[in-house]
């Protein structure tokens, strides 16, 4: 049997987390790992084998009330080995050591049984979407979402996001808001908010979420300026299956069903976001 070693990660191994970013054919950027890195290195993990670098993992506090793991990857030749095991392990340890009282994180329909035999309990269920490049129906014309810059962003969002979400992710969204090459439009363009969608580069898609309204008419919207705004992108996005306006209207803006995530707690525990109001996530390495 190898020898199995985790450690933290550091810059040097940003290469090879895209190589295994790649090769998993995820849409994260080098610009996502680093902000990983960034928000907490002591919660950024690569296992290795034998003295080389097997897999990867992070693992974000959302406020105290729950750490999300995240980008748990293992090279393709290492597969079947225990490396994602030994890094959901880590992660988790990680989060005690934190004071967090539950990890939770989106698994694809490969690794959910991993983490079932980790003890962790299904929530509910994401469907990933794809749109090709298209613009938005003319018809629909300007719906009253406008966009709106970072600092005004930071300002208008983050104390809305929690109470919806039902945790403080402010330090992740602040860094997704203020990142370059990302847009975040708000509903209604001026007075109080009823919500607010973001869209990020990705590889090779743009990235729509969080997506989050308070009203149908303000989440049509918001995905109809996030649209218009990145014509000639490819776009996807997280629906939670619990939101059935979500759904329907990323079919009818020409989206189809690509993949599912189960949305995954440790220990077994409700769900605190209000799905009602979240028409799309923030990516599973966000939630």
């Amino acid at each position: 049997m190898p020898a199995s070693h985790t450690r933290l990660m550091t810059p040097a191994d940003l290469g090879f987390a895209m190589e295994l970013t790649r090769a998993a054919g995820w849409n994260q950027t080098e610009a996502d790992w680093r902000a990983h890195l960034a928000l907490d290195p002591a919660g950024c993990f690569v296992t290795e084998l034998d003295g080389r670098p097997a897999g990867t993992a992070v693992l974000a506090d959302y406020g105290g009330r729950f750490g999300w793991l995240a980008m748990v990857l293992v090279h393709p030749e290492h597969r079947r080995r225990g490396v994602g095991t030994a890094l959901a392990r880590a992660a988790r340890e990680h989060a005690r050591e934190r004071g967090l009282a539950q990890v939770r994180l989106d698994a694809s329909e490969a690794g959910r049984p991993v983490y079932l035999a980790l003890g962790f309990a299904d929530q509910y269920g994401l469907s990933r979407y794809r749109r090709p490049p298209s613009p938005p129906a003319a018809e629909n014309g300007d719906l009253g979402a406008r966009e709106v810059g970072a600092d005004e962003a930071v300002r208008a969002v983050l104390g809305w996001d929690a109470e919806r979400f039902g945790a403080d992710r402010g330090r992740v969204l602040r860094e997704l808001l203020e990142r370059p090459g990302s847009r975040t439009f708000r509903f209604p363009g001026t007075g109080a908010m009823s919500g607010y969608a973001v869209t990020r580069l990705g590889a090779p898609a743009v990235q729509l979420g969080p997506w989050l309204a308070d009203t149908a008419e303000a989440a049509e919207a918001l995905l109809h300026a996030a649209l218009a705004s990145v014509p000639d992108e490819e776009v996807i996005m997280d629906v939670p299956e619990p939101n059935a306006d979500a759904t329907a209207l990323a079919l009818r803006y020409g989206f189809a069903p690509e993949r599912r995530f189960a949305r995954m707690s440790w220990p077994a525990a409700p769900a605190a976001e209000d799905n009602r109001r979240i028409y799309a996530s923030s990516g599973a390495d966000r939630g």
